[in-house]
């Protein structure tokens, strides 16, 4: 029986009492035979109150209960348990609540066994898991934006291990703080694919300021990390692999775009494909413009066809406007507004 039953015999409790009237005194053996009439009363309207508040705590503690049991489930780690509510429990909005609680508890410890342990960020498994689910939501364009920094051994080898990790965590931080101003609010995502590489997806129109904000801010904040002289001749002059005296640029950032706002995409190799073919000609263009660049694939035909595989022109369409001190080129998800670079 639920609050709705009680409540039934709570009613038929006073519609009872409400018909029992006293005697009518009218003679002194009336007047004898009272106390013994009330007597009787209170004795069945105890009797009545015993089950009637029996079932109204019994009603009360039993959510109480389920819920001290979920708890107890999950705290023993079985933290995907769920309640399954009765059909007609006047509780079932609470329970809802706690189930909600206990998948984000699965999902939030899922990403922590995977994150990176520099930077806290979700892992591998968890950036194929993200773009997977983005795949599936048809009818929604995603951009999925792959960070790779660019000269960072040479920096890392002439500064040390933990310069190098002073500059993993400064992308980490900068990527989180412009998706939190630019991006979609708790629906974009920021991974850690390993070393020196990020991933971040979005929306199509959410990408469009975060690209050239990641690209300037890149530029403007790496200087932090460097030593005066370095900054003054705009290089760092170390050994390569043979030996050999080199000039290595300071670090930039390059930013390749995979997106389904132009062409279908169906798998996580085809964005991975995608952004294996657009890194190679980003991280071309930000050596040539020694600052961050970020490009976009806006080809149209099915990926891995035959077309597909001649993968960019000799020459890169280029529009171009005057540009602000710092600004890096890429190529934008519409029409072009701003100077840019466009996969054909």
């Amino acid at each position: 029986m639920g609050l709705a039953g009680t409540g039934l015999g709570i009613t038929w409790f006073l519609l009872l009492t409400e018909n029992l009237q006293p005697p009518q005194m009218d003679s002194a053996q009336d007047m004898e035979s009272a106390p013994k009439w009330f007597l009787w009363t209170a004795i069945a309207i105890f009797l009545l109150i015993i089950p009637l508040c029996f079932l109204m705590l019994r009603d009360a503690l039993r959510p109480i209960r389920l819920l001290k049991q979920a708890i107890g489930r999950v705290t023993n780690g079985q933290i995907s348990h769920t309640i399954d509510p009765p059909v007609r429990d006047e509780f079932r909005e609470l329970y809802d609540y706690f189930n909600a609680m206990t998948s984000a508890l699965v999902e939030t410890l899922r990403r922590a066994e995977n994150a990176n342990p520099l930077t806290g960020l979700p892992g591998n498994r968890s950036i194929r898991a993200e773009i997977e689910k983005r795949l599936d939501e048809t009818g929604h364009p995603f951009a999925a934006l792959y960070a790779d920094l660019d000269n960072f051994k040479t920096f890392n080898d002439t500064y040390g291990l933990e310069a190098g990790d002073r500059a993993i965590k400064l992308a980490a931080d900068l990527l989180k703080e412009l998706l939190q101003q630019h991006g979609n609010l708790n629906d974009d995502f920021l991974g850690h694919e390993g070393g020196d590489d990020f991933v971040v997806v979005t929306t199509p129109e959410r990408a469009i300021p975060l690209l050239p904000a990641i690209c300037s801010e890149f530029d403007r904040r790496i200087r932090s990390l460097y030593s005066p002289g370095d900054l003054e001749r705009g290089y760092i002059v170390a050994a390569d692999r043979q030996g050999q005296m080199r000039e290595y640029p300071l670090m930039t950032i390059s930013v390749a775009v995979s997106t389904n706002a132009h062409r279908p995409l169906l798998s996580y190799a085809e964005v991975t494909l995608i952004w294996t073919q657009v890194k190679r000609k980003v991280k071309q263009m930000s050596a040539e413009a020694k600052k961050s660049t970020f490009l976009v694939d806006r080809r149209t035909g099915r990926v891995g066809t035959a077309a597909d595989r001649t993968v960019f022109p000799q020459k890169t369409e280029v529009t171009t406007e005057p540009e602000s001190p710092n600004h890096s080129s890429g190529a934008p998800l519409t029409p072009p507004q701003r100077a840019s670079h466009s996969i054909s």
